[in-house]
């Protein structure tokens, strides 16, 4: 049995996969081999993140797999702590270095809940403080750079 690649287009435009394997909590030893296993089986949407702690085995297992790199979409997210702006673009680059990949489709905020499902942000940073600042358009940039053959704007309204 082999995973469907349905899709669904984001506001840019740029299609992710329906279907896909998230790796939180996927230690070190079993990652690489549990992403090879899903992109031979037709799953092609990997997500990650800095605070996993996996993402060096991520890219390790795309670089790796027999898919040829378009074809997978991966997902990484920006930790709470690194929102602001100058935290996130270091951030980023990290987690690009960290993967080893040329392209990332989609980077994320990422936040944990409390029990109340409130996100809890940090402190004196609100939660679109990084939108405010510019980093996200600076992240898209950085994105696009890598991956000419995607948009990474959002569409006019």
């Amino acid at each position: 049995m082999t995973a469907q690649t349905t899709t669904v287009h984001l506001n840019n435009g740029v299609p992710m996969p329906l279907l896909g394997l998230g790796v939180y909590q996927s230690d070190a030893a079993q990652t690489v081999f549990a992403i090879k296993t899903a992109l031979s089986q037709g799953y092609r949407l990997i997500d990650t993140a800095a605070a996993y702690g996996n993402e060096q085995q991520v890219g390790q297992a795309v670089r790796e797999s027999e898919i040829d790199r378009e074809a997978v979409f991966v997902t990484t997210k920006l930790k709470p702590a690194d929102y602001g702006y100058d935290a996130a673009l270091h951030a980023f680059d990290r987690s690009m270095e960290t993967l080893g990949l040329d392209t990332l489709d989609l980077y994320l905020l990422h936040w944990r809940c409390r029990s109340s499902l409130k996100p809890r942000w940090p402190p004196g940073e609100p939660p679109n403080g990084c939108w405010r600042k510019g980093v996200c358009v600076q992240l898209a940039c950085a994105i696009s750079r890598r991956n000419t053959s995607r948009h990474c704007a959002p569409k006019a309204a």
